[in-house]
């Protein structure tokens, strides 16, 4: 299995040209940065969904969509730490590798 990250202008450059350093590196950026801050919104919108389920049913509905929405890019995310999602740069095209 080939990895490649797409970068500016769908410009496909194989990982393994990226130092194993760098890879790593930029694993744990994302793990440790948008994996971690994702988290925390997620459970700031359970809490605020659970506190419009009592006000407004249809707003709490809202915040569950947008729960969803944040748990695929961090599944998204997740996978591209390890390798295992293709993404090209303008965001129109996702494969799983």
């Amino acid at each position: 299995m080939k990895k490649i990250l797409t970068i500016e202008g769908n410009r496909h450059i194989p990982l393994a040209s990226i130092g194993a350093r760098e890879q790593q590196r930029i694993e744990e950026d994302l793990h440790d940065g948008i994996c971690q801050d994702l988290s925390a919104v997620i459970l700031m919108t359970r809490v605020l969904e659970k506190n419009l389920s009592k006000r407004s049913p249809r707003d709490a509905r809202d915040a569950d969509e947008i729960i969803q929405l944040i748990t695929k890019a961090l599944i998204m995310t997740k996978l591209l730490t390890k390798g295992l999602l293709l993404v090209e740069s303008n965001m129109k095209r996702v494969r799983y590798a």
